[in-house]
């Protein structure tokens, strides 16, 4: 049997193997040496090899590119690292078990931003989770521009039903604009509350507010002097539309009534008035008239007549009542 050999330089080589060549060039008996010790020990090259020992490798830096074999700690370390940049991923992504995160923006600071368009059907719900009891912002900003906007169920031709806080039991208050804003409608309002149609009418600072003034006992007069017959007391800011009416007996040739921020007076603080003329007995006089109240005021109904006679007197099958429209 032949010494064991140094095989010359170029029969191997750290990168490559060419069997050709080495088959080619040595004898079979230093064929079966390198089979025993080196090519096919312990099983052929070109076979599937199992390691059964934990093999340990140098980890490469980061930015290896190269064909070196990754160990498991270079890949733990690439992960670690992915994570702690920021990524532009061109492909898909799906997450199937959803995703938690504190911030979603475009790509680019002018970008859009675009959640759930990929179907009709799509539902899409945002803090939507029961006994919220956090605030929900939806495009806050200070000092947006006047080219900024919101928009909500605005496609073209859109058929959308929007609904806000409408759902059985719901409670709170829906605010729209400030002071400075303007609410521009499109659509009539159509009221669907029971307690609009009541005698009392909504309730405080409202629109559908009632306030009726209190009646008073049939008031005598002196003919041809104003006589303050009914008072909306306290009457909050806001727009109004006032109604009043004054009942008169005896005779007399007309019965004025008019609406005044002072009592007693159909000039001084009169914004309205109406006149009736009528010699008979138990005449009636109404008006109406909107008011757009700046301050919070007494407002009173006055009266005055000529009428003369044993059934001298004003307010008989009266009223005075205020209506709240904004």
């Amino acid at each position: 049997m032949a010494e064991a050999i140094n095989p010359p330089e170029y029969y191997f080589s750290s990168i490559d193997f060419n069997p050709t060549f080495y088959a080619n060039n040595l004898s079979l008996e230093d064929q079966a040496l390198l089979n025993a010790r080196y090519v096919q020990f312990p099983v052929a090259q070109n076979v599937p090899i199992t390691f059964t020992a934990t093999v340990r490798g140098l980890t490469a830096f980061l930015t290896e590119n190269s064909t070196i074999i990754a160990t498991t700690q270079w890949v733990q370390n690439f992960f670690n690292y992915v994570k702690t940049i920021a990524n532009t991923w061109s492909g898909l992504q799906t997450f199937t078990l959803g995703m938690l995160t504190n911030t979603i923006n475009p790509t680019t600071p002018s970008g859009t931003l675009i959640i759930g368009n990929a179907a009709a059907n799509t539902n899409v719900e945002v803090a939507s989770s029961a006994s919220r009891n956090v605030i929900l912002h939806l495009g806050d900003g200070d000092d947006n521009t006047i080219n900024a906007g919101i928009h909500i169920g605005n496609g073209t031709t859109s058929a959308n039903n929007v609904r806000i806080l409408d759902g059985a039991g719901s409670t709170g208050t829906i605010f729209l604009g400030s002071e400075t804003s303007t609410i521009s409608l499109g659509c009539p309002l159509t009221p669907n509350y029971a307690t609009v149609y009541s005698a009392t009418g909504t309730g405080a600072g409202k629109i559908g507010q009632v306030i009726d003034a209190t009646i008073p006992a049939t008031v005598t007069y002196t003919p041809g002097v104003p006589k303050t017959l009914y008072t909306l007391s306290s009457l909050p800011i806001g727009v109004w539309i006032i109604s009043g009416s004054c009942g008169r007996g005896g005779t007399g040739t007309y019965t004025i009534i008019g609406f005044s921020t002072t009592t007693n007076s159909l000039t001084t603080g009169c914004f309205s008035q109406d006149v009736m003329v009528t010699g008979s007995n138990n005449a009636v006089n109404t008006m109406a008239y909107p008011l757009v109240n700046t301050i919070v005021q007494d407002i009173y109904l006055i009266g005055q007549s000529d009428a003369v006679g044993s059934n001298q007197f004003l307010s008989a099958s009266g009223y005075f009542r205020a209506v709240r429209i904004a």
